[in-house]
């Protein structure tokens, strides 16, 4: 699967990393400080709601059983679970947002 998705997980890569450097310069430009990013989880920074809101953008349910066999075999983009994960692992403003 990896050689079929392999551009697009690239893309994936790709753009998280251009929308943090866009997050980034707004904040400078707007003289936006790093401080709590979620009312209700006081430790949470605005960096580590970037990188959550990323991951919920693709929250999904498979709509029927046969629906994963279909997207692997049409569809040139990962799981939409696996489109974050990778994208993320190697995505050092995220390590470094969590302390990871």
């Amino acid at each position: 699967m990896l050689s079929t998705t392999l551009f697009e997980n690239l893309a994936d890569m790709g753009g998280v990393h251009i929308s943090k450097m866009a997050f980034d310069e707004y904040k400078r430009i707007n003289e936006i400080k790093n401080e709590i990013g979620l009312p209700g989880l006081n430790q949470t920074t605005q960096d580590q709601v970037f990188f959550i809101s990323f991951g919920q953008a693709w929250c999904s349910k498979m709509p029927y059983p046969t629906y994963l066999e279909l997207q692997m075999r049409q569809d040139p983009h990962a799981q939409e679970r696996f489109r974050v994960v990778s994208s993320l692992k190697h995505a050092t403003d995220f390590a470094k947002a969590f302390k990871v």
